[in-house]
C-alpha cells in the first residue's frame, strides 16, 4: 500500500493483539507550540493523543530516497511509519522521529531514540485516501 502515509509494500506485518494509548512527545507538542502558525499546523495536523485497540500492525522504516550506504548508515535511525489495523480496518497512523536531544530545550537526551512525532486518527486517514 502506497499513500499520502507512506509506502507499506515492504512492511513489517506483526500480528499483535493490544490496547494502546498513542502519544505525541512532550517535548514535540512544546517546541511546535513556539513556531508560526502555519509551521505548527504542519507540525502537529493530527491528534496529540488516542486510545485504540488492534490486531495487527504495519512497520515501516522511511529510507526512500537514500542511496545503499546510507541506508546502512542509517538504518535505526530513519522516520517510522506505523499503521495499526483491527480486524482489516485501519485504526491510526503514527510517525516516529529519532531524536538525539530535547527539541525544546536543545538538551542531549541520555539516549538517542525514536518519538512519536504525529498521530492520525482513522477519520484522519480515511479523508486523505478518499
Amino acid at each position: 500500500m502506497q499513500s499520502y502515509f507512506g509506502d507499506y509494500r515492504q512492511a513489517k506485518k506483526v500480528e499483535k493483539h493490544g490496547k494502546e494509548a498513542l502519544r505525541v512527545w512532550e517535548s514535540q507538542i512544546k517546541y511546535s507550540k513556539t513556531l508560526s502558525p502555519s509551521l505548527q499546523a504542519v507540525m502537529l495536523d493530527g491528534v496529540e493523543k488516542l486510545n485504540i485497540d488492534y490486531d495487527e500492525i504495519w512497520i515501516w522504516e522511511n529510507d526512500e530516497g537514500l542511496s545503499p550506504a546510507e541506508k546502512r548508515k542509517y538504518k535505526g535511525k530513519n522516520d517510522i511509519y506505523k499503521l495499526y489495523w483491527k480486524q482489516n480496518q485501519v485504526q491510526a497512523c503514527t510517525i516516529q522521529k529519532y531524536y538525539l536531544g530535547d527539541p525544546f530545550t536543545g538538551q542531549k537526551l541520555s539516549k538517542p531514540s525514536h518519538k512519536i512525532w504525529n498521530i492520525y486518527s482513522r477519520d484522519f486517514i480515511l479523508r486523505k485516501l478518499d
